[in-house]
């Protein structure tokens, strides 16, 4: 039989418990069987030969495992060990329903496992853990993730180290997926991924997309694995986006854990993502040093809406902690008094909207305001209606020539506006930073922006930032100067 043979789907099932003391298991593919054998008994094992086309493979796993075998009950689990030896490439992966049962992929310690690449999508119906002690790591063309049925609200389906798991014990190495994950109804995902933030371990190239199903809503754990050994060890995601709405939450799983989460955002040029949902530390063992920082590094917008919920009365896990830093793109952003962000503005365009979905003009707090350079947005429906940035911290400034602000609705050439009606100081140096903020303005080296056309202005307390005619273009200021020397000439000529 050739090697491209056998492809298509194969229902990967085991024969029975009458079967179990030959420690056969069995996958199919049209009328064909091919068997496979598992390690004494306790893990399914399928074998990759040379009569598997296992790139034009579409693998579904809709089975669970409820009798003993050998001394080992399985319980409505699947134990799923890796097969290969090195790295295995398959079309599409399905683990479908199974009746509230609970996949592990990989659970077992093989060392000598190589990495699984899903070129299509991977369909997850069904409770899933990623492997304990797992030393491989998995790429995707897509991930969905669907509430199966048998299952309660908050089916766990987990990438990155088992929550439930002692320190130590880590998931894939890797997930790298090149489109989307869709997250769909009352699910819980759970990623935990080390690395660094120029090289993460979790890679989303596509969007998250949280998407309601009858009206229930998803949850993404990002889930700080740790306590004494490692738990000083940062965790890393990078995604190109966050749509839809639910729950974001650090939920650190040991406490005394100190790690801190960076969300990293790589949104594309030209699009745009907005979630509307509830920030919070989580509902495990939660200590205010476990942090969760985002940071804005792709060229799209991003728009995050932290109000819907937040309701929870406790101190810390109710809360969200961390710094939000902008060095490209732009990034929307409303939130309640218990998401507590750090603002850093490096580049790129920041700006406050309002709390609902489609309205503009709002009013948020950050801890403090570091504005090294880039563009603060002002969304604005005239100089009477201004979203506001309050600062309950310092202020530190940049240069004043790497500064500017963009004002986007109502304002035009010959309006004034008061500071205060779009930046606030509340501080205990709130005199200080007004100050240092008025003094940046007042230089004239800032550079002030009513939509894309940037404007010439003046600044002085008493009557605020007055809007002034629109800056020339360079083109046209080339023109002009261009014209006066042809007119100069012809005069000497005529001279």
């Amino acid at each position: 039989m050739s090697h491209a043979q056998i492809s298509g789907d194969i229902y990967w099932r085991h024969l029975g418990a009458e079967n179990h003391t030959n420690k056969q298991y069995e996958t199919r593919w049209d009328n064909q069987t091919i068997y496979a054998y598992d390690n004494g008994g306790e893990m399914i094992q399928i074998k990759s030969d040379d009569v598997v086309d296992w790139a034009n493979c579409n693998i579904i796993i809709d089975q669970k495992v409820s009798e003993k075998i050998g001394d080992k009950q399985f319980n409505n689990q699947d134990w799923i060990k890796s097969p290969w030896n090195t790295d295995l490439t398959i079309k599409n992966l399905t683990f479908a329903a199974i009746d509230g049962g609970h996949m592990w992929l990989n659970g077992s310690d093989n060392a000598n496992a190589g990495n699984l690449n899903i070129t299509g999508t991977w369909t997850i119906s069904t409770q899933m853990s990623g492997s304990v002690n797992g030393n491989y790591g998995v790429s995707a063309g897509k991930i969905v993730i669907n509430k199966g049925a048998g299952y309660a609200d908050g089916q766990y389906v987990g990438f990155g180290t088992d929550c439930y798991s002692a320190p130590g014990n880590e998931g894939f190495s890797f997930l790298k997926v090149a489109g989307d994950i869709d997250v769909n109804g009352a699910v819980r995902m759970s990623t935990n991924f080390k690395g660094s933030i120029d090289d993460p371990s979790m890679v989303v190239g596509g969007v998250v997309n949280m998407n309601a199903v009858d009206g229930a809503q998803p949850t993404w754990d990002f889930q700080f694995q740790g306590a004494a050994a490692d738990g000083l060890a940062n965790r890393y995601f990078q995604v190109g986006g966050i749509n839809g709405g639910g729950t974001l939450q650090a939920n650190t799983t040991h406490q005394g854990n100190r790690s801190v989460g960076y969300l990293v955002l790589t949104n594309k040029a030209g699009t745009s993502s907005e979630f509307i949902g509830t920030l919070r530390q989580g509902d495990r063992y939660v200590n205010k040093d476990a942090s969760m920082n985002i940071i804005m590094k792709g060229e799209g917008t991003q728009i995050l809406r932290a109000v819907a919920g937040n309701e929870g009365t406790d101190t810390v896990k109710d809360n969200w902690y961390g710094t939000l830093t902008v060095e490209k793109g732009r990034f929307l952003y409303n939130a309640d008094s218990k998401t507590q962000y750090a603002l850093e503005l490096k580049g790129g365009s920041f700006g406050i909207v309002g709390a609902n979905a489609g309205e503009d003009v709002g009013s948020t707090a950050v801890e403090s305001f570091n504005w090294d350079s880039g563009t603060l947005i002002v969304n604005n429906a005239g100089a009477s209606s201004m979203s506001v940035l309050h600062v309950k911290g310092d202020l530190a400034l940049g240069a004043a020539s790497g500064l500017a602000i963009r004002f986007e609705g109502g304002l035009g050439e010959g309006d004034s506006v008061a500071l205060d009606d779009f930046l606030v100081f509340e501080g205990l140096n709130a005199a200080a930073d007004k100050a240092a903020m008025e003094g940046a303005l007042a230089s004239g080296e800032m550079s002030v922006f009513v939509g894309d056309q940037q404007h010439n202005y003046s600044y002085d307390s008493a009557t605020g930032l007055t809007i002034m005619e629109v800056v020339p273009e360079p083109a046209a200021v080339a023109a002009v100067l261009g014209a006066l020397a042809l007119g100069l000439a012809l005069c000497r000529r005529r001279g």
